[in-house]
């Protein structure tokens, strides 16, 4: 594992964390470490998360992957799913516990994984075949949170 500086210039490095490493990157980070997501989130003011409303992050792929459709093993499909799903939780959590309003990505969102066709993917997988990045939503899938998220601040 490489070490990278943990704040700036002359502070001592820590060991990287990311997929290589197994410990999930910023979600190990938080989940792990137990870093309060509001000092994240909110530039170390938890009581600005109170008035923010926060949303989590869409199913990325389903249970044990599709290969072929997304070249990925099973067991690395059920890793990045599970980041994520350890990442909603903690937004989840943090953003009740600081009053804030959570809006729910992931119940609309299902059935529009990277592992369906691409007429009906909002997401969009590791070798995308809609105009999006990897691993990002497309037009149709942010669209669809638009749509979700305005109904979800105007109810």
């Amino acid at each position: 594992m490489q070490d990278v500086p943990a704040g700036g210039e002359g502070q001592q490095s820590r060991p990287a964390r990311g997929v290589q490493g197994g410990e999930g990157g910023l979600v190990g980070d938080v989940v792990q470490d137990g870093a309060d997501p509001a000092d994240l989130a909110a530039g170390g003011d938890p009581g600005a998360l109170a008035r923010a409303r926060l949303i989590e992050v869409r199913d990325y792929i389903k249970r044990n992957g599709c290969w072929p459709i997304q070249p990925v093993l099973p067991t690395d499909a059920d890793f990045l799913q599970g980041a994520v799903n350890a990442m909603n939780s903690v937004i989840r959590q943090q953003t009740t516990a600081h009053g804030g309003t959570y809006i729910d990505l992931v119940t609309p969102s299902a059935g529009h994984d990277a592992c369906q066709s691409a007429s009906k993917r909002w997401i969009e997988g590791y070798v995308p075949v809609n105009l999006a990045a990897p691993l990002h939503p497309n037009a149709r899938g942010e669209a669809a949170y638009a749509n979700i998220i305005h109904g979800a601040l105007n109810a």
